[in-house]
This record gives C-alpha cells, structure tokens and sequence, in this order.
C-alpha cells in the first residue's frame, strides 16, 4: 500500500519482502522436510509410535494443539518475518 498510496520505492519494499519472507519460509520448509525425511527413513518401531504419542498429547491440550498449529501453518514464520527490518 506504501508504494501507491506514497510512491514509496517499490524495489526496496519488494526487496525487503523477500527478505522477510524467502528465506524464513526456505528455513521452515528445510527443518520439516529433513524432520520428515528422517522419520520416513527410521526402521526403528518406537520412533513411529513416539511421534504418534506425540501427536495424541498435542492434541489432548488445546495450549499445546494451538501452538502447534500455528507452527505448522507457518503463522509462526509470518510472526518472525515482521521482525526482519529494512536496510539502508
């Protein structure tokens, strides 16, 4: 809205977009595929039932449900990307 409401510079407004939201969104989607990948790749059967326990606690609490969510959804990465600041 800045660049038509002000005629602000839109390559620095759009550079700074990408800052906030590339490299957060790379990062995120990087930790959940290696965390994926490993649990795909497990041949043990405890870690499957750990993570299924896991998911069953996570939801029993709407705290920790709520929580889990928003990291999922990425909601957590967009909080973060607002603290990424323009350069000069």
């Amino acid at each position: 809205m800045d660049i038509i409401h002000n005629q602000a510079d839109h390559n620095a407004l759009f550079a700074l977009y990408d800052r906030q939201r590339k490299d957060l969104a790379v990062e995120f989607v990087q930790k959940h595929t290696i965390e994926n990948k490993k649990l795909m790749e497990s041949t043990d059967p405890n870690i499957q039932e750990k993570r299924q326990q896991m998911f069953m606690e996570t939801a029993a609490e709407p705290k920790k449900a709520r929580a889990f969510m928003m990291e999922r959804a990425m909601f957590n990465c967009l909080s973060n990307s607002l603290t990424v600041k323009q350069s000069k």
